[in-house]
């Protein structure tokens, strides 16, 4: 059932991100258990065809990345982040398969209040994604619908999915303190 296309919400509590690719001083970690599951730490295969990543599973579930992060795509650099995946999600930023898409994934910081998908499906979780604080998003955050996200990931410990920030120079120096 984890193959199965059409999942409810309750399967997509547990997503998990970790992006050390990015090399822009950040790194995207998310473990939460809600449903006993384990967390996600996945890579993927880049389907060059359909712009879509997936491994080898009939019907992964469809992960749509609808904006990007400034002017970065998340969809090449989350496709690192899904090779040993025990989901085998697929990811995409093809807004054509917004009706088929088990996830839809929102960075905050660059969305427009008329940049949304037209139909709203309840079957379909949507994350909201915070990099920086609300006091420094300024006022399109207040433009945004209320209780149009579902599930939330942030920095803060009180979010659904939990993303930390850490140093590149931690991992390109491999840091370690000396006793």
């Amino acid at each position: 059932m984890l193959c199965s296309r059409r999942l409810n919400v309750k399967h997509f509590t547990v997503l998990s991100w970790f992006s050390c690719l990015l090399y822009l001083n950040w790194v995207v970690l998310v473990i939460w258990e809600l449903l006993g599951m384990k967390p996600i730490l996945t890579y993927a295969l880049k389907d060059e065809k359909t712009n879509v990543t997936m491994q080898n599973c009939q019907n992964p579930p469809l992960i749509l990345i609808w904006t990007t992060f400034g002017i970065i795509n998340y969809t090449e650099e989350i496709r690192q982040d899904f090779q040993q995946c025990e989901y085998k999600c697929a990811v995409t930023n093809d807004r054509r398969v917004v009706d088929s898409a088990d996830v839809m994934w929102f960075h905050i910081e660059d969305m427009k209040a008329g940049d949304m998908p037209q139909n709203r499906s309840f079957n379909q979780p949507y994350v909201f994604f915070a990099y920086e604080s609300p006091l420094n998003m300024g006022e399109d955050l207040q433009k945004l619908p209320k209780n149009y996200f579902n599930i939330t990931m942030s920095y803060r410990y009180t979010t659904s999915l939990l993303k930390l920030r850490v140093s590149k120079k931690l991992f390109d120096n491999k840091v370690v303190r000396k006793t």
